[in-house]
């Protein structure tokens, strides 16, 4: 193992682990190499945003993100994800960027310096259900379909749901169990290397006047979700429209 590290060779490495089904967790630098290259890798094919997004709950990775833009002077960007994620009280950063970060902030204090800039992420802001492409302007509105060609009203019709006591589920039950047909696709929260794991994060349930999406992640720990599922899913009487 010492071996494939030493030749950062971090692919390999981590395929003995899988093989022999070892604790990855015991190979802390195997983990952080995966995690170098998967940021790299997505630093080479996307923007800023699309990064920060993809990486939102995942601290650490972040913390290596803000070290690479301030290598490359990309400071506001570098400040503004750092005060977003709260990176400072976190313990991910490494102490060169946590001290140019310190450093860059006092120099922003003082007199007659330029104020930090903060710059928003435009998928946080102004996503409002349409393609990543178009929350990026790199794309006109109509060039994907969107939910307004279906006439779906996003504040009115598409429902995000989170909780099984709250009324919102209680609607989609009702709805849904009372639907012929429903339409049906899901969402993943990938994982970021190959030790890590795919969660089922989003599952999206449709009928002709309302969207429902479930929050997988909130509703984990709750056993009305799961018995939402098999009724609806068991019910013959239901058609269940994928999407592939």
């Amino acid at each position: 193992m010492r071996y494939f590290i030493n030749k950062q060779d971090m692919s390999k490495a981590g395929t003995i682990i899988q093989k022999f089904k070892l604790n990855a967790d015991e190979f802390p630098e195997v983990l952080d190499g995966l995690e170098k290259n998967c940021l790299q890798h997505w630093i080479d094919a996307q923007n800023w945003m699309q990064i920060e997004e993809k990486f939102w709950d995942h601290p650490k990775i972040l913390s290596d993100y803000v070290a690479e833009l301030i290598k490359k002077n990309e400071y506001d960007i570098a400040l503004s994800i750092t005060k977003r994620h709260d990176l400072l009280s976190k313990k991910f950063l490494p102490e060169q960027t946590r001290e140019s970060i310190l450093d860059l902030l006092g120099a922003k204090i003082d007199k007659g310096s330029q104020p930090f800039k903060h710059i928003e992420n435009d998928l946080f802001t102004k996503d409002a259900l349409f393609p990543t492409e178009v929350a990026l302007d790199n794309s006109k509105l109509g060039t994907y379909l969107d939910l307004r060609d279906f006439n779906v009203d996003v504040e009115r019709d598409v429902v995000i749901i989170s909780s099984p006591t709250s009324k919102e589920f209680e609607e989609a039950a009702k709805k849904l169990s009372e639907a012929k047909i429903i339409g049906f696709d899901s969402e993943f929260r990938t994982r970021i290397t190959k030790l890590g794991e795919s969660t089922v994060c989003l599952i999206q349930l449709a009928i002709p006047e309302r969207v429902f999406l479930f929050d997988c992640l909130a509703l984990a720990k709750s056993p009305a979700f799961p018995k939402l599922l098999w009724e609806l899913f068991g019910n013959p009487e239901i058609i269940i429209v994928l999407k592939f």
